[in-house]
């Protein structure tokens, strides 16, 4: 089944997603009181500050959290639930990587300073059980499976988030963690795809793409975020409630960033 629709800045209407929080963090995109110029503007590959727009945001979607099935809260994480274990990797710039490793539970402590997000990988390959990844202040974790999953997640999207950044991994058995700026990925022309949450550089041109989507289990969902090169405002679909493979066409100029959450299979196929 195939649905078309056009990306509109924060809102999704229709049979997609019509609530698309960003994992319960107060300050992320899509937030009614988070202007265009509070986001970082996306990599351009472009080693140099990017203009920022001043231009507000709209939105009349909801921006509620929707914890995951199995780690579902009531409130956000605070300081008392972070492991006891603490890896402290430093400064986190636009060129350098950080790299740790460990087993069992973790805090991933490091600091950004400068105009980019951070993107973070997390390879659990050999773990045990459930995979939560999280941080400070979350409704629902950036990684949230009963089974082990790998995967990368977008952070400090936001201008603001400057400074001392948090990720929790908690987990059983042995994982491997890397930190990057997101000027720093991969440029890999399309179609991309791929299972579980990833963030990815799309260098493709074009104005339109299909993403397909293929729910692990009937809990699953799928929610992406785009961030045009340059650009401030996230477009942001996706699909929820959907038990069997469903393919969406959105218009989304690239290149660009793309930002998925979803247990799930995914495979983005840009067009002209």
């Amino acid at each position: 089944m195939t649905r078309s629709t056009r990306a509109i800045p924060l809102v999704v209407t229709g049979a997609l997603l019509t609530s698309l929080a960003l994992a319960g963090c107060s300050s992320d995109p899509g937030d009614p009181g988070v202007a265009d110029s509070d986001i970082h503007a996306a990599p351009s590959h472009v080693q140099r500050p990017i203009e920022r727009s001043s231009q507000a945001a709209s939105t009349d979607a909801s921006t509620s959290a929707t914890p995951s099935p199995s780690h579902a809260t009531e409130e956000p994480t605070t300081a008392k639930d972070e492991p006891k274990q603490v890896h402290k990797l430093g400064k986190l710039t636009n060129t350098n990587a950080l790299s740790t490793q460990g087993s069992g539970e973790a805090s991933l402590r490091y600091t950004t300073t400068g105009d980019f997000a951070a993107v973070v990988k997390v390879d659990c390959s050999r773990c045990k059980g459930a995979t939560h990844v999280t941080g400070p202040g979350r409704i629902s974790g950036f990684i949230d499976s009963d089974k082990p999953l790998s995967g990368s997640f977008l952070m400090s999207p936001m201008a603001s988030d400057q400074g001392d950044q948090q990720v929790w991994i908690k987990t059983k058995g042995p994982w491997k963690a890397t930190i990057i700026s997101w000027n720093q990925l991969s440029k890999s022309p399309g179609p991309l795809q791929g299972t579980g949450p990833a963030v990815v550089w799309v260098p493709n041109s074009g104005k339109h793409a299909t993403l397909t989507y293929t729910p692990a289990d009937k809990d699953d969902k799928i929610q992406a975020r785009w961030f045009t090169a340059g650009k401030q405002s996230p477009l942001m679909f996706g699909f929820e409630d959907e038990t069997s493979t469903k393919t969406m066409n959105v218009d989304i100029r690239m290149p660009g960033v793309l930002s998925i959450q979803t247990r799930g299979k995914w495979k983005l196929t840009p067009r002209k």
